[in-house]
């Protein structure tokens, strides 16, 4: 990207940013307009910035997916929204200045690579180190499976399975730590050209391994996680050489068309509608889903996946109604995860439980209050500051040179980086953490060859 491109993206995210802020009419052009400007920038930037494997395509579709779809339907629909005007106001004005100004920091410090590159590793480094994260996976599934008691748990409602913890929590862990398995394991069969039966006995295995996991945790995480991996694995398998499996005439430098990808985006929304609601059928003793897909579609837009303007106001009217501030407390938290409960006894929960729990009357249940909701429950409007770190974080990741982890990372981290915009904060970072301590353990195993131009 040019200098003066990256100036001229800057300069429209500030404009973006000075109309976000006041959401009034500016000579004579209403909120909806300022956010269909706002849209019409993101892509542009996206479209400025992409190279394939950016993660910056995982925060900003998240973001415009879960907090503009159904702000700008309610805008020239109505219907979506009811809450006061003094809480949207505060909703748009976040909303609206929070991304611009990622964008601008995320603008400031990227640097674009190559993708004109071939990692280069030994076919009996590569075998070995799957056999070691195929162990780890197998074991920590079993150890998820036993700790909410095996097919007993089917019976089970997901407020019931809540109360599971200890060993379930640690089998949680060790499975994002071993995820990488499922993106390693299907660039090896890949590789060695097995026929249709491997395959097919690759994907009971992956059935057996998510059936176990919906189970546990009835919800779409470890589906949609999996999914992505064994997709991203075979888009990426051209920038793999296997040297002592592959003919080296194989071994060139290919660039990845974009094609490959783009059709995985619808795709993957409605699997990702769809179990939403199948959910409720198969693990709550309905009998059937009585809805449409285009109801499915309506509901997500409403109160969903596409549709989470909803929950924050509500969040926003109940903390602020109740003279709540957070002062950091949602970011301090993370320490927490690794602190024992008996040294930190007064230990506060995350904020997503503690607005689950001031909601519902759970103790149990969990309400993410979007990522620029919790940033205005901690620190009202200064929370916008916190986009400047979010911002930097995700260009250092995006302008790496390690292609291995940014391979890895951009294959594994969709799903993680969707909780995380939806306001998950210390969950979603400490899997993240063991995420990318599973990539970074891998490539150690396999002590890869980078052949880059």
């Amino acid at each position: 990207m040019k200098a003066e491109e990256k100036f001229l993206l800057i300069i429209l995210n500030f404009l973006a940013i000075f109309a976000g802020l006041l959401t009034v009419d500016i000579a004579g052009l209403s909120i909806g307009y300022i956010y269909i400007y706002s849209i019409l920038i993101n892509l542009f930037c996206l479209y400025k910035i992409y190279n394939l494997t950016e993660s910056y395509l995982w925060f900003l579709l998240s973001y415009l997916l879960l907090f503009y779809v159904s702000r700008i339907f309610d805008i020239y629909l109505g219907g979506i929204i009811s809450s006061d005007k003094y809480y949207i106001d505060i909703y748009d004005r976040m909303n609206i200045t929070c991304i611009h100004v990622f964008n601008i920091f995320y603008l400031i410090f990227f640097k674009k690579n190559t993708d004109s590159y071939k990692i280069e590793v030994s076919f009996q480094r590569f075998k070995h180190t799957n056999i070691v994260f195929f162990l780890g996976c197998m074991f920590s599934a079993i150890f998820m499976f036993v700790s909410v008691g095996g097919f007993s748990a089917i019976g089970s409602s997901r407020v019931d399975l809540k109360y599971v913890n200890g060993t379930k929590i640690i089998a949680l862990w060790l499975s994002y730590f071993f995820a990488i398995h499922f993106f390693l394991i299907t660039l090896y069969i890949k590789k060695n050209r097995y026929n249709f039966l491997i395959w097919l006995a690759f994907i009971f295995y992956v059935v057996a391994i998510d059936f176990i996991y919906m189970i546990a945790l009835r919800n779409r995480t470890m589906f949609l996680l999996h999914f992505l991996m064994i997709i991203f694995a075979l888009v990426f398998s051209s920038k793999f050489y296997i040297y002592g499996k592959e003919k080296k005439s194989d071994k060139n430098i290919k660039k990845i068309k974009i094609f490959k990808i783009l059709s995985l985006f619808s795709i993957l929304g409605m699997i990702a509608i769809y179990a939403r609601f199948a959910r409720g059928v198969y693990f709550e003793t309905a009998d059937k889903i009585e809805i449409s897909m285009v109801d499915m579609l309506m509901l997500s837009i409403q109160s969903g996946d596409i549709g989470y303007t909803t929950t924050v106001l509500d969040v926003l009217y109940y903390m602020d109604s109740n003279n709540i501030l957070l002062n950091g407390q949602s970011y301090y938290r993370l320490l927490g995860v690794v602190i024992p409960d008996f040294i930190w006894i007064n230990k506060p929960p995350t904020t997503d439980s503690l607005i689950g729990q001031a909601l519902t009357g759970l103790d149990v249940q969990t309400i993410p209050p979007g990522i620029f909701g919790d940033a205005f429950l901690n620190f009202r409007y200064w929370g916008i500051l916190v986009f400047i770190f979010y911002g930097i974080l995700f260009s250092l990741i995006d302008s790496s040179k390690n292609y291995y982890f940014k391979i890895c990372f951009f294959s594994l981290s969709f799903v993680m980086v969707f909780h995380f915009v939806r306001g998950s904060f210390v969950n979603v970072i400490f899997s993240m953490i063991l995420m990318i301590l599973g990539i970074i353990l891998s490539k150690h195993l396999m002590k890869l060859k980078i052949n880059a131009n």
